[in-house]
């Protein structure tokens, strides 16, 4: 573990006391080369102490207090792989994390067909005016835009490690107001709207129970949002 504590706050502009500069990425005060191929949770933690004893200097790893007061910006930048080089470099798991590493893939697909499938859907619409098909397409054209903007986020992500998470959001949001409306249509097919009947049977009921799905799948997007 010794590798994996370093001294701070670091010189300004400067790499770190304990660090070798051949070790080290480009531009970086400190790097860690872990070869480890299981996937593992990392964490930081700062503790206000010196790795020494201050009076008989020994490194034997017997914390003693510090008094003294410093703060500490920091960024840490980690990636899969080697960032010198191209060495065992997959733009697909370089920067994300285990339980994200197919996620590119998958938006990429789905942004792939929905690029089909929704001109495919408007082609079919155009002469009809029924007001299931446009419910559907309307559904279709939702959940384009949220997979689009999934789609652009992750591709960023591969870039820099950041992305942009507003159009990450925007692609939850797009994906909310779509899954209410389907669930819309699902309700309107099962009362046999336009199909066996001209009217809307018990239509209070109908939209009561679609409002409150619709205003529970909201709050329990912000509140995982806020928790």
């Amino acid at each position: 573990m010794g590798k994996y504590i370093v001294e701070v706050p670091c010189p300004i502009d400067q790499i770190c006391p304990t660090e070798r500069e051949d070790d080290l990425v480009q531009d970086s005060q400190f790097t860690f080369q872990i070869l480890d191929s299981k996937p593992r949770y990392w964490y930081l933690v700062l503790l206000a102490c010196y790795p020494y004893d201050n009076e008989s200097m020994t490194k034997n790893c017997t914390w003693a207090q510090s008094t003294s007061d410093a703060v500490v910006d920091y960024n840490i930048w980690l990636v899969n792989g080697y960032p010198n080089g191209s060495f065992n470099f997959n733009p697909f798991t370089f920067q994300f994390s285990y339980e994200k590493q197919t996620i590119l893939q998958m938006f990429m697909v789905f942004a792939f067909l929905y690029t089909i499938l929704f001109p495919a859907q408007i082609t079919a619409q155009c002469g009809q005016s029924h007001p299931l098909v446009k419910l559907l397409t309307l559904c279709l054209f939702l959940e384009y835009i949220g997979v689009v903007c999934y789609f652009i986020h992750y591709v960023l992500y591969a870039v820099n490690g950041k992305g942009f998470s507003w159009l990450e959001h925007m692609g939850q949001l797009f994906q909310i107001v779509m899954q209410c409306c389907f669930m819309l249509l699902l309700l309107l097919l099962a009362k046999g709207w336009t199909i066996t009947r001209t009217d809307i049977h018990q239509k209070k009921i109908v939209f009561a129970v679609w409002g409150v799905y619709s205003l529970f799948y909201v709050f329990l997007y912000f509140w995982q949002m806020v928790s």
